[in-house]
């Protein structure tokens, strides 16, 4: 997806379902969480200078290992493979690391 610009259209109605990261010879499978939809916070009247919605996605991982904040490839067998940066976030719950990708 480097040459088309990622909306959240791309991730809608995937929640639950797993995305792969390469991590060199290996890759980590993280399960999409969450997508939500940030418009709110920029206030609509904003958004029509913008090229696309803001939106946010949670991925959870496993406990081991944590991913440091980066930038990552991530595919899915229905979408085409993307370079997003992604951050470790705090979680209180303790069934896997969660991760942050945000599009502004």
């Amino acid at each position: 997806m480097t040459e088309s610009l990622v909306i959240i259209d791309h991730f809608q109605g995937l929640e639950g379902e797993t995305f792969s990261v390469a991590l060199g010879e290996d890759s980590l499978d993280l399960v999409l969480v969450e997508v939500a939809d940030d418009s709110d916070r920029l206030g609509r009247h904003n958004l029509e200078y913008l090229p696309r919605i803001p939106f946010t996605l949670i991925l959870r991982g496993p406990l081991e290992p944590v991913l440091p904040q980066g930038i990552y490839r991530l595919s899915h067998p229905q979408r085409e493979t993307i370079e997003q940066l992604m951050v470790p976030i705090v979680d209180l719950r303790k069934d896997g690391i969660y991760y942050q990708i945000i599009y502004n």
